[in-house]
C-alpha cells in the first residue's frame, strides 16, 4: 500500500504542472481570440461609421468605444472607405498583435471635410 501511494504522488507532481500549463495556454488563447474579435468589430463599426457620417475623425472614436486600446487609420479611396484597426497587448508576458481591416462604400449622403 504504501508503494501504491508514494506512485499516486508522483503522478500528480508530474501530471499538474501540465494540467496548469495547459489551463494557462486555454486562457491566453481565449484572450487572444476575444481581442480578435472585437477588433473585428471594431474595424466594421468605423468604417460604417465613416460611410454614413463622412467624417474620418469619428472612426477612431468609434473603434475605441468597441476595444479600448485600438489604433485606426483610415484611407478615403474614391467612394471606398478603408479602416484599419490594431491593437496589441500581452498575456502571460507575451506579446501579441491584432489586427483587421474593413471597406464600406460611402454614402451619398456623406459629405467629407
Amino acid at each position: 500500500m504504501r508503494t501504491e501511494a508514494g506512485a499516486v504522488a508522483l503522478e500528480t507532481v508530474l501530471v499538474l504542472p501540465l494540467v496548469v500549463l495547459l489551463v494557462g495556454a486555454v486562457l491566453a488563447t481565449t484572450t487572444v481570440v476575444a481581442d480578435h474579435v472585437a477588433v473585428v468589430r471594431a474595424a466594421r463599426a468605423a468604417a460604417r461609421t465613416v460611410a454614413l457620417t463622412g467624417e474620418v475623425a469619428a472612426a477612431s472614436y468609434v473603434a475605441r468605444g468597441v476595444h479600448p486600446g485600438a489604433v485606426t487609420s483610415v484611407a478615403v479611396r474614391g467612394s471606398v472607405v478603408h479602416v484599419e484597426v490594431v491593437v496589441s497587448g500581452a498575456v502571460a508576458g507575451v506579446p501579441y498583435t491584432v489586427d483587421a481591416s474593413a471597406v464600406a462604400p460611402l454614402e451619398p449622403a456623406a459629405v467629407l471635410p
